[in-house]
């Protein structure tokens, strides 16, 4: 049996995600977010440790537990305190780990070493998890399939339109980002929804063009739970959407 928490359960992003497992019949379990509440029938703590001492270490031997990570960075523009949120978010990460939790967090803000160490330390236990910017299948198929066009054209162009969380209308406070061929490879773009991305190729005389949009939430939780029923089947914590077969 899997049960489910989620974590950030306040936010707009986690109360879709509440209220689209519930109607496909997952185990929500209980949640996590700056203040107490009850949404939609799930308690909401503001203590994780205090939830993963009563709801799972005495019941982790019988059942897989599932945390769906959509928590907040502080959106403060200070350097000490996005700092100390990227460190609260790898801890969190730590303690997944340290308490057989599969993880699937809607963030990045780790670095190569604390990467390294994630996989590391959840290859030793067998557990399986994702982490990804973006849970959205379309995404998951530009950035697979760009590479190999790009690879065929001498000019690539490749634009992503963002609007921040806080904004339900994708044609509001959008940034632009123009990325070029190593988009592919080294893209850290987290914390921000993605409105529309689109890719221009080019030769001389001809120029092939895709895009992708996404209009609502939708997309980001039919990817998580395509992670959900993957998991039981992966051994270590994957970073992208690369290792879901589903996706393939």
């Amino acid at each position: 049996m899997t049960n489910i928490i989620v974590n950030g359960a306040l936010g707009k992003m986690g109360k879709f995600i509440i209220n689209k497992l519930n109607k496909k019949g997952y185990d929500i379990i209980g949640g996590v977010d700056i203040s107490k509440s009850i949404y939609n029938g799930i308690t909401i703590t503001d203590n994780l440790d205090e939830l993963i001492d009563k709801k799972v270490k005495p019941f982790k031997k019988d059942k897989r537990f599932i945390i769906i990570d959509f928590s907040k960075k502080n959106e403060k523009k200070t350097e000490s305190l996005v700092k100390n949120s990227r460190t609260e978010h790898y801890q969190n990460i730590l303690k997944y780990i340290e308490n057989d939790i599969n993880p699937i967090i809607g963030i990045d803000g780790v670095n190569t070493k604390e990467i390294n160490k994630i996989i590391q330390l959840s290859k030793k236990k067998n557990l399986g998890g994702v982490i990804a910017c973006d849970f959205s299948i379309g995404t998951f198929i530009m950035n697979s399939i760009n590479p190999k066009i790009a690879s065929l054209f001498e000019h690539t162009k490749h634009v992503k339109y963002f609007y921040s969380s806080d904004d339900e209308n994708p044609n509001g406070k959008i940034k632009q980002v123009d990325i070029g061929k190593d988009i592919y490879l080294h893209s850290n773009i987290s914390n921000i929804k993605l409105a529309c991305s689109f890719a221009n190729f080019e030769n001389e005389g001809e120029m092939f063009s895709i895009s992708h949009k996404i209009i609502t939430r939708e997309p980001y939780v039919d990817g998580i739970i395509c992670c959900i029923n993957k998991i039981p089947e992966l051994n270590q914590i994957e970073f992208g959407l690369d290792k879901i077969e589903k996706f393939h």
